[in-house]
């Protein structure tokens, strides 16, 4: 089977793609676990979720005519 053209060209930027999110996770540091305060009282999942706000996305979105693109604070 030949390859195409179009999938090569694919193929590198999904590989360019990736190579990008894991040279940007570099930033980041591990999580502290020391520096967290853990609960001996058992929380409900609803009473967790209690005051969790959902995001409204706008129909473009849901529908994928548009992306969201997330990036970390700076």
């Amino acid at each position: 089977m030949k390859s195409n053209k179009v999938d090569d060209i694919k193929n590198k930027k999904e590989d360019n793609d990736m190579e990008a999110v894991l040279n940007d996770r570099s930033n980041y540091r591990r999580l502290d676990m020391s520096k967290l305060k853990f609960s001996d009282k058992t929380m409900s999942m609803e009473e967790s979720l209690k005051d969790i706000i959902p995001i409204h996305w706008s129909d473009d979105v849901l529908n994928g005519k548009k992306k969201v693109i997330i990036s970390k604070q700076k």
